[in-house]
């Protein structure tokens, strides 16, 4: 009768020992995947980027806000490519709302006032041919610009791009540039138009 109540005592504390191990494993467990589900789900917000769909652009000139939708993109952050040549646009109004582009032609259209360009900073390539544009300041903030096509405009003064270091390319010909020398201090590695400008 001994041995029996020992073996049932002894049964018991085992059965006691087992369960304590067991509550202390799921304890610690428990809560690891809810602290890695809350901290990835912090981290998605804090990285998460607010698209602009293209249809809330505020863009004043039809043919231009026509070109813009014709990319095919839905959202404003997509576009770093903009070709409208050839258009009937008169005004660029809206079109620094488009603050992801690296190119942009613009070339025979009816442009005078390139005043919305000064804020669209990431621009590598810009062709502006073929317009009635004559002041050329608003393009000396355009820091990162690499290739510039100014040919048939009314541009006289080359100032605004003697600060210009990042441009390699300018094309100017069947303008009213007179002085080119103020361009000396640039590492052009290609310029055209000196010898062909209108008097």
């Amino acid at each position: 009768m001994s041995a029996i109540n020992t073996l049932g005592t002894a049964l018991a504390i085992s059965s006691l020992t087992l369960a304590m191990f067991g509550c202390k494993d799921q304890n610690n467990s428990a809560p690891a995947p809810q602290t890695v589900t809350s901290a990835s789900s912090s981290s998605s917000s804090q990285n998460a980027i607010k698209l602009t769909p293209i249809d809330t652009l505020s863009i004043t000139d039809y043919a231009l806000g026509l070109c813009i939708k014709n990319t095919g993109r839905e959202y404003v952050e997509e576009i770093n490519a903009l070709i409208c040549n050839n258009k009937g646009i008169q005004h660029l109004d809206g079109i620094e709302q488009l603050t992801e582009l690296k190119t942009l032609h613009l070339n025979f259209n009816q442009i005078q006032d390139i005043n919305p360009l000064v804020e669209l900073k990431k621009l590598t390539s810009l062709y502006l041919s073929g317009n009635q544009i004559q002041n050329l300041e608003p393009l000396s903030e355009l820091t990162e610009l690499k290739e510039l096509g100014i040919q048939k405009n009314y541009v006289q003064d080359l100032s605004p791009l003697q600060s210009m270091s990042s441009l390699k390319s300018l094309h100017t010909h069947s303008n009213r540039i007179n002085n080119f020398s103020i361009l000396s201090d640039l590492d052009l590695a290609e310029l055209s138009g000196q010898n062909r400008q209108e008097s």
